[in-house]
């Protein structure tokens, strides 16, 4: 996360605080909230739905690989063994979990999100002929179904990792405007 202050000539601050881990889940919120509003079942909007589903999933994966990202670096920084993480970085997200689980002695907690990762692996290596059924497979449920499992593992896992998923942005920047005296803006990237 970074923190940037401008200033302009009469002397107004605008604070911006910048997380893309934080910003990919307000990406992921967003675009689920789209789905939602597209019928699914009506011809002139169907596409639509599917679009913005496919915006959820993949935000999804990458919001799960930030965070997970973010705490096996720190998690390595602690120990004295953060020339270790270019390694651990390139592993799969499912090798990643058990790392995680296992530093965290949480061992057969990880979340369930097989469904959900065969899909996006039909979209991120897309073979020839499959068009249906990752179109068919992607539904609203699924997504849910594994938000809500990654969501349950990442709640699991703060306290026992002593990790916050992101830090919470509009937080720091009303608690750094507030040493700054008036600050005409606070910019986030989470829709309103």
């Amino acid at each position: 996360m970074e923190i940037r202050v401008e200033i302009a000539k009469g002397g107004n601050a605008t604070v911006f605080a910048i997380s893309a881990c934080e910003d990919l889940r307000h990406d992921y919120d967003y675009f689920i909230r789209q789905a939602r509003k597209c019928d699914e079942y009506k011809p002139s909007t169907v596409f639509l739905h599917k679009r913005y589903l496919r915006a959820s999933l993949l935000t999804l994966f990458a919001y799960a690989e930030a965070v997970i990202n973010n705490w096996l670096f720190h998690s390595l920084e602690r120990k004295g063994r953060i020339s270790e993480f270019k390694k651990v970085q390139r592993k799969s997200l499912e090798e990643k979990f058990n790392l995680l689980d296992k530093a965290a002695a949480q061992g057969g907690s990880r979340a369930s999100l097989a469904s959900a990762k065969r899909l996006r692996n039909l979209v991120v290596h897309l073979t020839p002929g499959r068009d249906a059924e990752f179109f068919d497979g992607l539904t609203l449920t699924t997504l849910k179904k594994a938000e809500q499992e990654l969501t349950l593992w990442l709640r699991k896992m703060e306290p026992v990792l002593r990790m916050e998923r992101h830090a919470k942005t509009a937080k720091l920047v009303r608690k750094f405007s507030r040493k700054m005296g008036t600050v005409t803006a606070d910019v986030s990237s989470k829709s309103k």
